[in-house]
């Protein structure tokens, strides 16, 4: 990997990761946008060996606040965050991550639009996914490896489970949804690791009732809490096309979440899945099909009376390869994009090189 920016450089310079450049390129030589990442006030954009963060302020407008060095590979995922609240990191509470096949580069962002490497990351096997869970980033690989890197230890972790097919996280929870039809939980937060071999405590949550591969996954927290926690509220969506909703009660935390709802409406597996305030929103493999349905809540908590009822089936349709443009997936993810308790879109760009898209509701389709 660390190979793929050879051609372009001079045999003189020494082999490292990256190599800083005096400033950021001028936007006529950085070449094509393959990555935007957005967290609170700012942005990171990628490009094909740097990414530049933007900061928004409400006197000035977007502002440049950080330019990393030139990489020596092609970056193909972003991760950024940005908004942590009274947090022990000082100077690296702000911080952006760039993955390329199984390495990934953290960076933290000052205040003074300055930033300094943290530290180089290597997964073993190429990273599919890298994002943030509070403070603490995590890169994730099908193949069931998990990185996390714990910003108040400042410790990295490799972790083998089982092949991941989905993830989400609730607030410090990490959720993995697995091919063998289990879904498992990583306290980020407070990093346990076992006594006998000093690994990550990886704990299983719930396994599918058919053991089919969880292929999608969402978690809601619920605003209702008690002295012993919230509920957590879970849809997930498996190979075979099925949905179903569980639901964990703070009361019940020993014994497992609970099956509370089945839905069979799709017959290729589920892509996506998404549990709001309002709505349960569910795209399969077949050319994108959504099913949706209007979430029933009583106090906060989802209900059985009425239940969740059928609300919309459409199609988000997109013609262009899933590796999207230049081998770059970013700019084929149709969502749903938003907050959980506001409206959420589709993204729809229907043809490659579209200079158009569309943006749907997710729960009705409507444009």
């Amino acid at each position: 990997m660390g190979d793929a920016g050879v051609g372009a450089t001079p045999p003189r310079v020494p082999p490292s990761p990256v190599t800083p450049p005096p400033r950021c390129p001028a936007a006529g030589d950085a070449g094509m946008v393959r990555v935007v990442c957005g967290h609170h006030n700012w942005i990171a954009v990628a490009y094909a060996q740097f990414l530049v963060c933007y900061r928004l302020k409400e006197t000035s407008g977007w502002q440049q606040a950080f330019c990393s060095p030139r990489l020596d590979w092609v970056i193909e995922r972003v991760a950024l965050n940005a908004k942590v609240l009274g947090g022990p990191l000082g100077d690296h509470d702000k911080m952006v991550a760039a993955a390329s096949c199984s390495e990934i580069i953290l960076w933290a962002l000052q205040g003074d639009g300055d930033g300094s490497e943290i530290g180089v990351f290597r997964l073993g096997v190429p990273v599919e996914a890298v994002f943030f869970v509070g403070n603490q980033l995590i890169a994730a690989s099908h193949t069931g490896k998990i990185g996390v890197w714990n910003a108040v230890t400042k410790h990295w972790q490799i972790q083998d489970v089982v092949p991941i097919n989905s993830y989400d996280a609730a607030g410090t929870f990490l959720l993995l949804g697995c091919n063998n039809g289990s879904i498992y939980y990583v306290d980020v937060q407070k990093f346990p690791l076992r006594m006998k071999d000093n690994d990550l405590l990886v704990t299983e949550l719930y396994r599918d009732p058919s053991e089919d591969a969880v292929t999608a996954l969402s978690v809601y927290l619920t605003p209702k809490s008690s002295d012993s926690g919230n509920w957590i509220e879970i849809a997930y969506g498996t190979s075979s096309g099925v949905v179903r909703v569980i639901v964990q009660h703070p009361e019940t935390v020993g014994s497992g979440p609970q099956l509370f709802q089945t839905f069979t409406v799709h017959r290729s597996p589920v892509t996506k899945i998404m549990l709001s305030e309002k709505h349960l929103i569910s795209v399969c493999a077949d050319n994108n099909h959504v099913r949706t349905w209007t979430v029933t809540r009583f106090r906060g908590m989802i209900s059985t009376q009425p239940g969740s009822t059928p609300l919309a089936s459409f199609k988000v349709l997109a013609l262009e390869d899933v590796d999207g443009h230049a081998g770059c997936a970013a700019g084929t993810d149709i969502g749903p994009f938003g907050e959980r308790d506001e409206q959420q879109v589709f993204i729809q760009k229907v043809v490659p090189d579209a200079c158009q898209v569309f943006v749907r509701l997710s729960s009705t389709g409507k444009r």
